[in-house]
């Protein structure tokens, strides 16, 4: 018997009409306390025996002691449950060797959980005892990634002030039209100014910048004036619809 350890009880035991009866549970309870979990040596009738998961060596007092029911009681009892198949008995000179039967099925070797225990405890610490060096080198790793995607799509955007500035010092004095850089322009005067470009007339920029916003987001983009102005290069522009002046006819040409 296991010095340790616990046992299931299956619910099942709860539509078994003898579950109501506080003896029988009380022996059955024992019984199921009092097995083997695992592969075990035992001294029986003086020699030595392998118990297998479920089996454990008492005697019919041994049990009567442990659940407190009377020893006829539990001799009874004992019979009853060999008659409905749930236990087998082998009997010996002064004790016997009880079998539950069905135990694999209704247990699951504790050996087994407390390995799959072990196991999860030690993976869990594995992932916290992560060098601090390798932290270091991920941070490290990820502020390089960051510094150089700004260098190469420019100064970010940030959604609330519309702080729309140029990628770089150089774009600004060698690429940029004086009319797209705006050095000495505000977020909304730059907005306007696009507004006012004729090359962008039916086009609702600030709806366009909203929209590009958005796309950075989702495809975790980095906005800039830059991004803009080729966004709106290729805005979809609406369509113009001319009307045909109807001619005026004389009464000449009836």
């Amino acid at each position: 018997m296991a010095a340790g350890g616990w046992i299931k009880l299956h619910r099942s035991l709860l539509e078994n009409p003898r579950s109501r009866d506080t003896e029988w549970l009380a022996v059955w309870v024992t019984i199921l306390l009092r097995a083997c979990h695992t592969p075990t040596e035992a001294l029986w009738d003086g020699k030595v025996v392998s118990l297998q998961p479920g089996q454990f060596i008492a005697s019919r007092v041994d049990l009567a002691k442990a659940c407190g029911v009377h020893s006829s009681k539990v001799c009874r009892l004992l019979e009853l449950m060999k008659t409905e198949q749930q236990i087998e008995q082998q009997g010996g000179v002064k004790k016997s060797v009880f079998t539950v039967l069905n135990w694999s099925q209704y247990q699951k070797a504790e050996q087994q959980n407390e390995q799959q225990s072990s196991s999860n405890r030690a993976a869990i610490e594995q992932q916290n005892s992560v060098s601090p060096n390798k932290h270091r080198a991920s941070r490290s790793r990820r502020m390089k990634e960051g510094k150089e995607c700004e260098e190469e799509e420019g100064q970010p955007l940030h959604s609330q002030n519309l702080n729309l500035m140029l990628e770089a010092p150089n774009l600004r004095e060698s690429t940029a039209p004086a009319f797209l850089s705006g050095d000495d322009l505000s977020d909304d005067e730059w907005l306007q100014r696009l507004e006012g470009n004729p090359a962008y007339e039916g086009i609702d920029v600030r709806k366009e910048f909203g929209k590009m916003q958005a796309w950075a987001s989702v495809n975790r983009k980095r906005p800039s004036r830059k991004r803009f102005i080729n966004w709106l290069n290729n805005a979809d522009r609406p369509m113009k619809v001319t009307t045909p002046a109807t001619p005026f006819l004389s009464h000449n040409q009836f």
